[in-house]
């Protein structure tokens, strides 16, 4: 992903205009050494998602790396009171994380907003993550330039070669210490034009792979985890198990541009129709099971799909929606249609291979 200038103050000022400067340097301070941590782990990212959109979570370990930072400039800022401010200062730290190029950054705004229906304190947070995530599509349809091997030219020794006529020891030990260590330098650059070139092409192999996978999938109208065809399947987690599918095909962050467009004609015309997650996920009865991810319990609002195929499987099939509906929040009161619902669990599962969970 492409880079973008990030002005902190500037963005803080918008978000809170009526802010005094002590508070303005004190949130640039925590937030220069706020993000140095939220790199640090794919778990903090997560955590910081969750202070943006103001879901619940594990609030001994954010107080610990996040509130604790906070303190040191601002001692009477705590996460229980002001929570809008957190959740400010957190949407800050994802968009200077975006600003940066980071693909993780952006696709975990958007699971964690499924499908916008949950608003983040910071409303252009959910602007920047999407225009961030289609910008990244839209470029890996680019097929970079070739990117040739080039074997750099040694530099010119004659002055070396002349010194060897003296016939001094130490005019001959220099000369030979000058072409091993150019030599050296040569195959280094080579190689790394090499690098470069394997690089370019390996990139384009791995968006082509994704996409034919992908296709030929479609045109199987099998799902490989169920070992049934799609059209067996009910129809409202048609997109569910779609989602887990096609997810899995991806290799790089963020998938293939056309992938939305695959689970669009896979649905045909059922994509508008619309359902509750929880209805969707008990259509599926036991083969849940077989979809489902081991999914932690801190995670189950990051990911509201997964959770709910998790609880299902777990609790086979019988009650489990309230043990969704404590950990969902306002999830399990949304209707989406099915290519939402696709989307969304396509979404899930490409961050959850390619970022980890707890990790």
């Amino acid at each position: 992903m492409a880079t973008i200038e990030f002005k902190f103050i500037e963005a803080y000022r918008t978000l809170s205009p009526a802010a005094t400067r002590e508070i303005i340097d004190a949130r640039q301070n925590g937030h220069d050494k706020l993000y140095s941590l939220l790199t640090k782990s794919m778990e903090r990212l997560y955590e910081a998602c969750r202070l943006a959109f103001q879901l619940p979570q594990n609030s001994t370990a954010v107080a610990e790396w996040f509130q604790k930072t906070i303190n040191e400039f601002d001692p009477q800022f705590t996460i229980e009171i002001d929570k809008a401010e957190a959740g400010r200062i957190a949407s800050l730290l994802l968009r200077d994380l975006m600003s940066r190029g980071s693909p993780q950054a952006a696709f975990a705004i958007l699971v964690c907003s499924f499908c916008g229906r949950r608003a983040p304190v910071d409303g252009q947070l959910l602007v920047t993550a999407r225009d961030a995530v289609a910008k990244a599509g839209r470029e890996r349809r680019i097929v970079l330039p070739e990117r040739k091997i080039v074997a750099s030219a040694m530099r010119d020794f004659n002055a070396e070669l002349d010194a060897l006529n003296t016939f001094n020891q130490s005019s001959t030990r220099a000369a030979f210490d000058a072409v091993i260590a150019e030599t050296n330098n040569v195959i280094a650059r080579t190689a790394a034009s090499a690098t470069d070139a394997h690089q370019s092409l390996r990139n384009d192999v791995v968006r082509l792979a994704e996409e034919v996978d992908m296709l030929w999938w479609h045109v199987g109208d099998w799902s490989e985890m169920l070992d049934q065809s799609r059209a067996d399947i009910p129809k409202e987690a048609v997109g569910i198990v779609s989602g887990v599918e096609l997810g899995d095909f991806v290799r790089q962050l963020p998938g293939p541009y056309g992938a939305y467009g695959i689970l669009r004609r896979t649905l045909g015309k059922t994509s508008d129709r619309k359902a509750k997650l929880k209805d969707a996920v008990s259509s599926l009865g036991d083969d849940v099971k077989k979809v489902a991810f081991a999914l932690p319990r801190s995670a189950f609002s990051v990911f509201p799909v997964h959770a709910a195929m998790r609880l299902a499987g777990d609790n086979a099939q019988s009650g489990w929606t309230a043990a969704f509906d404590q950990v969902a929040g306002d999830v399990k009161d949304f209707d989406l249609n099915y290519f939402e619902v696709a989307v969304q669990t396509f979404r899930e599962r490409v961050l959850i291979k390619y970022g980890g969970i707890g990790q």
